[in-house]
C-alpha cells in the first residue's frame, strides 16, 4: 500500500504527458501512486488509470480517483501544473505534525511562482489540498461533487475550519504553473460553471459565515501577499504555514 496517492484529472493528452513526466521525475523514491482520471488511456510506472468515458468535472474525477486510491495521504495535481523537485520530501511527516496541533488538518501545496494566497470569509483556503484519510473522514469527505469544477477547494477548507481544524500552507511542497491556460480546451464545467459553483458555495456558507458581506466574489474571496502568511488573522490564530 503506497503512503501517498496523487490524484490527477485530465482531458488533454499532451498536458497530461508533461504533468506525468514531471511527477515521476520530481517525486524521487517516495512511496506513492499517481491516479490519472481521463477519457484516453494512460499507463506507466506507478500510474493507475481510471477511465472516464463522459467527463463530469474535476470534482467527480477526484471522487473517482479517491475511490480507488490506497494511500494514507491524498493530494491533487492538475495537468497544467507540475511539482517542484522534492515536493514530497517530508510531506507526510509535516501533515502528521499538523494533525498533532489540530485535527482535522489540511495542508496547501505551495504555488512557488505565485506570490499570493487567498482567503474566503477571512479564512485561508488551500488551493491544492493535501490531507490524510483520517482528516478527510473528520471533515466529511474530500472535494464535494456538488461543486463541478470550481470552489471545491474553498468549501473543503471551510469545512476543516468549521470542524475545529486548521488549514496551513506547506512551503516545502512546491508546485508551479507549467503550461499556459488554454480556455478552448478546458472542460465545459470549468469554462462555464463558475457562476453555478459559486452559488453553491454561498448557498452553503454565506448566512453562517458572512451575512453582512456582499454575496459577490469580491465580497467573499480576497488575495494577500505571501509575506502575510505570518499574520494570524486568517489562520485560526497561528501563522499560515508549517516549516
Amino acid at each position: 500500500m503506497p503512503r501517498l496517492s496523487i490524484l490527477m484529472p485530465t482531458l488533454r493528452p499532451d498536458y497530461a504527458d508533461n504533468a506525468i513526466r514531471q511527477v515521476l521525475m520530481c517525486s524521487g523514491r517516495h512511496d506513492y501512486e499517481l491516479i490519472v482520471v481521463s477519457p484516453f488511456p494512460v499507463a506507466g510506472d506507478r500510474i493507475r488509470h481510471v477511465h472516464e468515458e463522459t467527463p463530469e468535472g474535476d470534482s467527480a474525477a477526484y471522487a473517482r480517483a479517491l475511490a480507488v486510491a490506497s494511500g494514507e495521504i491524498v493530494l491533487p495535481m492538475i495537468d497544467d501544473f507540475a511539482p517542484a523537485f522534492g515536493w514530497l520530501d517530508g510531506l507526510a511527516e509535516t501533515i502528521a505534525r499538523g494533525e498533532r496541533e489540530a485535527l482535522p488538518f489540511c495542508g496547501g501545496l505551495h504555488w512557488v511562482n505565485h506570490p499570493w494566497f487567498s482567503t474566503a470569509y477571512d479564512r485561508y483556503f488551500a488551493f491544492f489540498p493535501a490531507m490524510s484519510r483520517r482528516s478527510i473522514e473528520r471533515t466529511g469527505g474530500y472535494i464535494d461533487t456538488a461543486f463541478r469544477a470550481n470552489f471545491g477547494d474553498v468549501d473543503l477548507s471551510l469545512r476543516v475550519w468549521e470542524a475545529g481544524g486548521r488549514v496551513a500552507m506547506l512551503p516545502k511542497s512546491g508546485i508551479y504553473k507549467a503550461r499556459p491556460e488554454d480556455e478552448a480546451r478546458l472542460s465545459p464545467y470549468k469554462r462555464h460553471g463558475a457562476e453555478a459553483d459559486f452559488a453553491t458555495l454561498t448557498g452553503r456558507w454565506h448566512q453562517h459565515l458572512g451575512p453582512q458581506r456582499h454575496p459577490s466574489f469580491e465580497g467573499i474571496i480576497a488575495t494577500h501577499d505571501i509575506v502575510a502568511l505570518d499574520d494570524p488573522r486568517w489562520f485560526g490564530g497561528h501563522a499560515g504555514h508549517l516549516s
